[in-house]
């Protein structure tokens, strides 16, 4: 199961169809910020989360927290579109997602 959180509309609709395609994969859920992404993990308990690295609400740190507090064997994984964004602080917290 996955839950998909993006702020871009169309990005969550696309990784949602492609997701959906895989009869192993059934998306549970997509949020736009990481507050309403807490609500769908704990309402949609997905084993994966997929995570846009830039959030309107929380930052991927606050985001992360929160989420791993809420579900802690939930598995995250920040996605990103941006060449030069600064992943290395999160991965440094102790806020750590399974992978970038």
């Amino acid at each position: 199961m996955d839950g998909r959180i993006d702020d871009d509309e169309l990005m969550r609709a696309g990784l949602a169809a492609v997701l959906s395609s895989d009869p192993a994969i059934e998306v549970v859920g997509q949020a736009s910020t990481g507050r309403l992404a807490l609500e769908r993990v704990r309402v949609g308990h997905p084993d994966v989360v997929l995570m846009d690295v830039r959030l309107p609400d929380l930052d991927r740190i606050a985001a992360t927290r929160r989420l791993l507090a809420a579900a802690p064997g939930v598995k995250i994984i920040i996605l990103t579109t941006f060449e030069q964004d600064d992943t290395s602080s999160a991965r440094s917290t102790p806020a750590r997602p399974a992978s970038y």
